[in-house]
């Protein structure tokens, strides 16, 4: 049973540019998910990483970090550009070489804070399951502040602070 490990990663970001290659921690940042992809591979041997990318520059920076590179093609690389295409296109041609994978991880270089044993986990959750497919989610705090909005610049909660319940009160859901 293989599995495919796919990082896509556009050249051309414009929110922040070159930001799969910019330095988190003393490397680049998508060196962070190819580190923990590979890692994953110790107890899954039968695991490919994979970066999908238009980027010479990210293509180079994934090799030298022991990725495999899919050249994904310009109309699946633009400003607009969804993961999911460039998934379906690095499945066609892992699958033309002659691969099937019987699992796909879609894994973003811009969420690299995972636990060390995270992937790992996930392939033996999926694997394990009859299930088709298996999202990793982090319970997500009820405290949300709004952007400034007061005179001078203050962050507002957006809750009403004196009703707010301790963190000790909440309940799971």
């Amino acid at each position: 049973m293989s599995a495919l490990a796919v990082i896509p990663a556009r050249g051309g970001s414009q929110g922040i540019p070159r930001k799969n290659l910019l330095e988190v921690g003393g490397r680049p940042l998508i060196a962070w998910t190819i580190a923990q992809a590979l890692a994953a591979r110790e107890q899954d041997p039968e695991l490919s990483v994979a970066v999908s990318t238009e980027g010479a520059e990210i293509a180079g920076v994934a090799r030298e970090h022991g990725a495999t590179v899919i050249d994904r093609p310009a109309e699946l690389a633009g400003h607009t550009a969804a993961s999911e295409p460039a998934v379906l296109h690095a499945m066609d041609v892992v699958e033309s070489g002659g691969a099937t994978p019987d699992a796909v991880l879609l894994l973003p270089a811009t969420s690299p804070v995972r636990r060390t044993d995270t992937i790992a986990r996930a392939l033996t959750l999926f694997r394990g399951s009859e299930v088709d497919a298996l999202v990793g989610v982090v319970p997500e705090s009820p405290f949300f502040w709004r952007p400034p909005v007061e005179e001078g610049g203050s962050a507002v909660p957006a809750y009403d602070v004196t009703a707010r319940p301790r963190r000790q009160e909440l309940r799971p859901e």
